[in-house]
């Protein structure tokens, strides 16, 4: 959760996979908006998976 988060205007983001499993894990309400996530994730992988991981920020750190 601390390698590749990032800011932009002052909010803090995490990757998705880590989204979900904060959700999963929290109290109340949060691991159905956990599961609504993944299921977002599982149908439409294209919208947040990386297509080249050659090109990607973690990638080059290696």
């Amino acid at each position: 959760m601390w390698q590749r988060p990032w800011e932009q205007d002052g909010l803090r983001y995490v990757g998705p996979s880590q989204l979900v499993l904060d959700c999963l894990a929290g109290p109340g309400r949060m691991p159905a908006e956990g599961e609504t996530v993944l299921g977002f994730m599982a149908r439409d992988e294209s919208a947040w998976r990386e297509s080249d991981l050659s090109r990607s920020e973690e990638s080059i750190l290696l």
